[in-house]
């Protein structure tokens, strides 16, 4: 509280807005390969990930250091993970395919279509919100 930004923060974080308008169909960037490379190499070695941590907490984005997947993504759009990964997970007309609350890996290219490359990272980030 009261504290100062750090303006290379603030790049951050629009960078993250401005990928987000990029990525729409699927806002995730892999963090060494994609994202850090779009930052100078000084900032990117010294406080990008850091910055990363600051922007979760805000709300902006997501990312976690722990586990090892889940630190090589960041979500540029944490409302992605509500209203199209978390609801199909919940959606009704899905309930089909998750009989006594299990979800066979098979179910996933009906609940998650068009993401099923990134279904591991995803299972693994609801393991974190403890959804799975």
């Amino acid at each position: 509280m009261g504290e100062q930004i750090p303006s290379n923060y603030l790049r951050v974080e629009e960078l993250i807005f401005k990928l987000r308008e990029e990525r729409k169909a699927l806002p995730m960037i892999h963090v060494e390969q994609e994202f850090l490379p779009r930052l100078s190499t000084e900032f990117a070695n010294t406080i990008g990930e850091r910055a990363l941590k600051l922007l979760h907490m805000w709300g902006r984005c997501v990312y976690f250091e722990e586990p090892a997947l889940l630190a090589e993504y960041v979500v540029l759009d944490p409302a992605f993970l509500t209203q199209t990964i978390m609801s199909a997970l919940f959606n009704p007309a899905h309930a089909k395919l998750i009989p006594n609350g299990i979800l066979p890996h098979s179910g996933l290219r009906t609940i998650w279509p068009g993401y099923e490359s990134k279904a591991e990272f995803l299972m693994k980030l609801m393991e974190k919100f403890e959804v799975l």
